[in-house]
């Protein structure tokens, strides 16, 4: 899955940046993240792929991936103890015990919970892909043969994967502006959110696992992570232009394909798409637009060789992981109101 995750971080990178930037300041942004993207995910990638380890490098790519969106939005520092450390350590405890759906669901459920709390410090953006990331490794367990136990191997790829990547980051952001401001919320907001995320998170990754919906389950996961928010109508907000970003990428490569059957022309629509959507984040145009333009670029590249089943398994799962999220968000959505109003706070 370099394929899946690769793609996938992108549509984790919860950059939703409402204030406008000129035209030449984007350009020169969305060079700079599509150059930290081919160099940090390039090279960790080929090194798997020449010892015959491609059954890790959905792992190398989240990681890199992780350690790009957390470095651009809060900077090396946060990327070093949180991927380099935190995604090596939770990735070689998630292998122990591969396919067990409670050893699962408690791994991602914590980190889900701590991703949580860091949305008092307003890192639970930034963060995002540290979840994203388990997730995959969770619901699709790599399946790689080495000459050392493969938790060890695991931890020990992501660890020099990331610390490749941070460095790389460090390197070229540090006369940089981040992509977007933190934007921290209260203490209490924070243990709310990260009370309802964790179990809602490791309840989730109990189903994907006991159920076995491999990649699916991967995506379902992905969309609770990207949709639910500190703030429940902030959350309501994001799942609408999620549905409406996915429905609009799956019609577009549907469309595509019924023009053309070629891998080349799905390649290169995909990358256009994959381009655009950074374009679109850059200028701070809405999420819904980004959604679509991943949307596309993600099907078309990933699902260049089976186009149509991919396009229909990634709109189910997303859809799926939408539903339940509104329920749970719904439900939740009368205390979190009573809870603001406690507060003096408007918005809940």
């Amino acid at each position: 899955m370099t394929q899946a995750c690769g793609l996938s971080a992108h549509n984790c990178l919860d950059m939703s940046v409402n204030t406008p930037i000129s035209q030449s300041k984007a350009a020169k942004k969305v060079i700079f993240a599509l150059v930290l993207v081919v160099v940090c995910v390039t090279a960790p990638v080929a090194i798997v792929f020449h010892f015959h380890w491609q059954g890790a490098a959905t792992v190398s790519v989240c990681a890199a991936m992780a350690c790009i969106v957390s470095g651009i939005q809060a900077g090396w520092r946060v990327a070093f103890w949180c991927v380099v450390i935190g995604l090596s350590t939770c990735t070689f405890l998630a292998a122990l015990f591969p396919g067990n759906p409670w050893w699962g669901a408690f791994v991602l459920g914590v980190v889900a919970y701590l991703v949580g709390r860091s949305a008092a410090r307003g890192l639970s953006s930034a963060l995002l892909m540290v979840p994203i990331a388990l997730g995959f490794q969770i619901a699709q367990p790599p399946e790689v043969t080495v000459g050392i136990p493969e938790p060890l191997f695991l931890g020990l790829l992501v660890l020099v994967t990331a610390i490749f990547s941070t460095a790389v980051v460090f390197v070229v952001s540090r006369a940089r502006p981040t992509l977007n401001s933190l934007t921290p919320v209260t203490a209490v907001r924070a243990s709310y959110f990260a009370l309802a995320l964790g179990p809602f998170v490791a309840i989730a990754t109990w189903f994907v696992v006991d159920l076995n919906l491999g990649h699916a389950g991967a995506w379902m996961i992905l969309t609770i992570l990207v949709i639910f928010k500190p703030f429940i109508q902030d959350g309501i907000q994001k799942a609408a232009s999620r549905t409406l970003g996915t429905i609009g990428g799956f019609v577009i490569a549907i469309v595509v394909a019924q023009f053309s059957s070629s891998e080349i022309v799905y390649y290169v629509v995909g990358a256009a798409a994959m381009i655009t959507a950074l374009a679109v984040v850059l200028l701070g145009h809405p999420y819904w637009q980004y959604a679509i333009a991943l949307t596309t670029a993600i099907v078309m590249i990933e699902g260049a060789t089976n186009l149509i089943r991919t396009a229909e398994t990634r709109l189910a799962a997303t859809l799926i992981g939408v539903a339940v999220s509104m329920i749970v968000m719904l439900v939740l959505r009368p205390y979190a109101a009573k809870a603001s109003r406690k507060y003096g706070q408007t918005h809940y």
